[in-house]
């Protein structure tokens, strides 16, 4: 039966797309136009802020601010801090793209970058807002009760230890399902 509606819906998409070509284009058009006036001039803001920042060196110390809690809750290093928060402020954007740079210039590992990847991508309460009371004043309330939703039940699964990185290595390393070791001069050797 789920493989039906899966079908069913796989189907009905393009034969929307076919034979409504005007509230298609339409409701393409409002998209657009609301990315440009509404999301774009939310985001941008937090885009400079953060290429700064991470230009600048400034980002690791955010990250150690934020490490002593973060550390404790989801297990990330000061640089993960930085990319955690940086998720949570300005949404997914920025925040995959800040996991990435870090990545690139070897500040984070390839696994932390996908293990931050995979709870920072929400969208940011100024995005919420902004869309909602933009759209529709009376609902800028519900886009940051929305967010705080998404803050909760990120906040449960990392107190049940979903996010949780695998054990780490005295060098600091991410331990691999089979506790073999990334990077050189690694002992293996188990943090308690």
């Amino acid at each position: 039966m789920k493989k039906k509606l899966i079908w069913i819906s796989i189907c009905l998409v393009p034969a929307v797309l076919l034979f409504c070509p005007a509230v298609v284009n339409q409701g393409s058009k409002d998209g657009l136009l609301l990315w440009f006036t509404v999301v774009l001039p939310a985001l941008f803001p937090f885009m400079v802020f953060s290429g700064t920042m991470m230009k600048t060196g400034a980002a690791g110390g955010i990250g150690h601010l934020l490490y002593p809690f973060l550390h404790r809750l989801l297990g990330l290093s000061e640089n993960g801090c930085y990319a955690m928060a940086v998720g949570f402020l300005s949404g997914y954007p920025l925040g995959a793209k800040t996991a990435a740079d870090l990545l690139l210039d070897e500040k984070i590992s390839y696994e932390e970058a996908q293990y931050v990847t995979g709870f920072c991508n929400n969208v940011s309460a100024g995005v919420y807002r902004c869309v909602l009371y933009g759209t529709y004043k009376a609902m800028a309330c519900a886009g940051c009760c929305v967010w705080y939703c998404h803050i909760k039940c990120i906040s449960f699964f990392a107190e049940k230890g979903v996010f949780r990185l695998s054990k780490q290595a005295k060098c600091g390393k991410i331990l691999l399902s089979g506790g073999s070791c990334v990077g050189d001069g690694c002992t293996g050797s188990v943090n308690p």
